[in-house]
């Protein structure tokens, strides 16, 4: 049974409007990015931001920044009066916030600033909800205390988290260890087949071989050891030589079939005997594929399978090395390979040996070892799935029920920071090197969420372009999925995430063409900065951002801000402004100003009517500053009647060149022309302002229509005693000798 998935990201309409074509453009309903939304926390969420952070600044913090965040704030659940009650998941005091605005931290901000396509500048510490935006602030801050390179392991960086926090060691401490105990509960049922290979050359001296001895047997003893868990094989290498007489061109010291055996104790009592060995690790390699990795010595075709290459220094034949390491990495098994460099080793040449830059540790003696032995293990068993090969056959473990962790948190804290569905999800990573080919098959025996990615290498229910629900009903059948991915595309990534109990096995293929018509997986239409897209496909600004949600939305500064009924606050500046037609009037906003309805004029028995139009506050005060109104007189009882107008003294407003500041416009006047202070305005519009005086002759204005029409702008400066304008209502017979004349 197959199925046939197409996503479609981008949809395309002509809107017309009043003979204008409008074109709309929808985004990826299906795409998720929790960093960017305010209030999203978990340990999912940091791991997120994380991997961003990896990916884009490069960094290596050694996993101090997932250790904080569960400290801290057991990822963003708690909050403390000393961060002002500020929802983050990376806390900082706001000073501490600051100081990643300081002008020596210019160069670093411009390059963050680069890398995320944001102003850090503009970034208020109130917007630290913005689960990316706490990692920023709390990355930028490392470096403006010069925190890299952070140290190995919990001691070094517990006085880390002491110079930030200023918080007792022991909370560290105590939090460290239920964190090392719950990712070693959710290691013990994987299902790995492990090899160390060891470099026991002469340059690692007998001492140094001890150190590196233990740190194997330390990890070891962290696995769970058995036949249907982890296996684990350890050979050291060096010089073809040494090693020739027992036809074995390295040393194996123990198999995968050994899982019934004391590996620890076998492992500490591994001997040294190689002081002028040189270093081949090519042949180390070459036997580890030939020999260890063979199901005659205990590998498993469903295992995920791990090679840990430890060196201290350069190989012998650096050439060999390369071809060794590409074969691993091209090889049908799958083997992720991690390296372990000590001092004088080629990073270049462990980073070519090492599945990704990721998988590489290079520590700075051999003292370190003791210090990375959780972060290792941890490697191991999150270490992905990378294929060059057509095919994937891979292991995802059952899910976790959370009561399985109570002994360890012994109710002082609450899980669903880590796991907020009460089950620890089975998680397996697979990163595909496509080479051309872009259709991907993929099934399963078991109910299970596949994420997907073309530029996230570990997708998550956090951070993905695509979701596959793989149901039981799939599963009952092994349903086969097809997919086709944009051509050209380098890499995809896959996550599958189990929630049930039992293993589930997953089968992905790679192919250049699969005879079926596909329309490919279209790359996400992301929504513009503080933005998400709506499940109907629309762009939104977050809650707590204003503007254009297609573009850019700013941080709303009105959260908190109360305004009284007469002012609307503006969210840019965050100050209280006068809602549209009031008027601030000594410190307050007072009742609309603005005319809501016309003047009726109602005329006598002779046809004849009168009023008085004026602005506001005119005898009283002085009028309002950005007022714009318009005033109107109607008589819709006198058909051909007609107005003459007289301007009123005391007349002032302010003096400005045509009038372009305050101005009164009175319209459809024949005789406008005649005081018109704006050489630019319609020859029946009459612009009046300062003190009005070329009106002072005696000007009478008429209009020949049964509507009076007045406008009064004023600028945001100077003020003054306002206007007043008597109107006059004529009947038709005075109005035939005005308008036909």
């Amino acid at each position: 049974m197959r199925v046939l998935l197409a996503v479609f990201a981008l949809i395309s309409a002509q809107n017309v409007d009043d003979g204008e074509s409008v074109q709309l453009q929808s985004c990826s309903a299906n795409s998720v990015d929790l960093t960017l939304i305010p209030g999203k926390i978990g340990g999912d969420v940091s791991r997120a931001v994380h991997d961003k952070l990896v990916a884009k600044l490069n960094i290596n913090d050694r996993g101090f920044m997932i250790n904080y965040a569960f400290v801290e704030t057991e990822f963003g659940k708690n909050t403390f009066d000393r961060y002002e009650f500020q929802q983050s998941i990376w806390a900082l005091s706001r000073e501490q916030f600051e100081q990643t605005k300081e002008h020596y931290m210019k160069g670093y901000v411009a390059e963050v600033n680069m890398a995320f396509n944001i102003e850090w500048e503009s970034i208020r510490y109130e917007e630290m909800n913005v689960p990316l935006y706490s990692g920023l602030a709390f990355q930028i801050y490392l470096v403006s205390i010069n925190a890299y390179p952070i140290g190995w392991g919990v001691d070094a960086q517990g006085e880390l988290y002491t110079e930030i926090t200023s918080q007792a060691t022991i909370q560290w401490q105590t939090y460290m260890a239920r964190f090392v105990q719950i990712q070693n509960k959710l290691c013990q049922n994987q299902e790995t087949d492990l090899v160390f290979l060891v470099d026991e050359s002469g340059s690692i001296g007998e001492d140094n071989f001890s150190i590196m001895r233990s740190f194997v047997s330390n990890v070891i003893g962290r696995l769970n050891i058995g036949e249907t868990n982890t296996r684990v094989s350890l050979r050291t290498y060096s010089d073809p030589a040494k090693a020739a007489q027992n036809n074995d061109p390295s040393d194996l010291h123990f198999s995968l079939n050994n899982f019934n055996e004391d590996l620890v104790g076998i492992t500490e009592n591994v001997p040294y005997d190689c002081d002028k060995c040189r270093t081949y690790t090519d042949t180390g390699i070459s036997d580890v594929m030939d020999i260890d990795f063979q199901v005659g010595a205990g590998m498993r075709e469903l295992s995920k399978k791990v090679l840990v290459v430890i060196t201290d220094g350069e190989s012998t034949e650096p050439v060999l090395t390369a071809e060794q390491a590409k074969r691993i990495h091209a090889d049908s098994r799958n083997i992720q390979v991690i390296a372990i460099g000590v001092a004088g080793a080629n990073l270049t040449e462990l980073e070519l040996i090492a599945t990704s830059k990721e998988q590489v540790f290079f520590l700075d003696n051999f003292a370190a070892f003791d210090l990375v032995q959780e972060t290792i293990a941890e490697s191991i068993c999150d270490a992905p799935i990378l294929s060059e090969d057509g095919a994937i056959v891979g292991i995802v473990v059952g899910g976790t029920e959370t009561s399985e962790f109570d002994g360890i948190l012994n109710g002082n804290m609450d899980i669903e920071s880590l796991f907020p569905n009460g089950i620890a999800p089975g998680i397996a990573n697979f990163q595909l090197t496509l080479a051309g080919r872009t259709f991907i098959k993929i099934k399963a025996n078991s109910k299970l969420d596949f994420y997907l990615s073309y530029t996230q290498t570990s997708p998550s229910p956090s951070r993905h372009d695509f979701l596959i629900s793989y149901t039981e009903t799939m599963a009952e059948f092994e349903v086969e999925v097809d997919l086709q991915v944009i051509a050209g595309t380098a890499n995809f990534y896959i996550a599958a995430y189990n929630y049930e109990s039992a293993n589930a096995r997953v089968q992905i293929e790679i192919e250049s063409d699969i005879q079926i018509v596909l329309d490919p997986l279209i790359i996400p239409l992301t929504c513009g900065t503080n933005a998400q897209c709506t499940e109907n496909g629309k762009c939104i600004c977050n809650e707590g951002y204003f503007g254009d949600a297609y573009n850019s939305c700013a941080y709303d500064l009105c959260g908190g801000v109360d305004c009284d009924d007469a002012a609307v606050c503006n969210p840019s500046n965050g100050q209280c402004e006068c809602r549209e037609g009031y008027a601030l009037i000594n410190g307050m906003c007072m009742s609309p100003l603005c005319p809501t309805e016309p003047v009726i004029a109602t005329e006598n028995q002779y046809g004849y009517a009168m009023g008085y139009l004026m602005s506001p506050f005119y005898g009283q005060d002085e009028y309002p500053t950005n007022f714009d109104c318009e005033y109107q007189v109607t008589a819709p009882r006198t058909e051909g009647s007609c107005y003459e107008i007289h301007i009123e003294h005391p007349f002032s407003l302010e003096t400005s060149r045509s009038c372009r500041n305050d101005r009164l416009e009175i319209f459809n006047i024949l005789n406008a022309a005649d005081i018109s202070m704006d050489p630019a305005a319609d020859e029946t519009t009459a612009v009046l302002c300062g003190n009005a005086c070329i009106a002072d002759g005696g000007w009478i204005g008429r209009t020949c229509s049964s509507d009076l029409r007045l406008r009064f702008k004023s600028d945001s400066l100077i003020t003054a005693s306002g206007w007043k304008i008597k109107w006059i209502l004529r009947p038709k017979e005075d109005c035939d000798c005005w308008c036909n004349n």
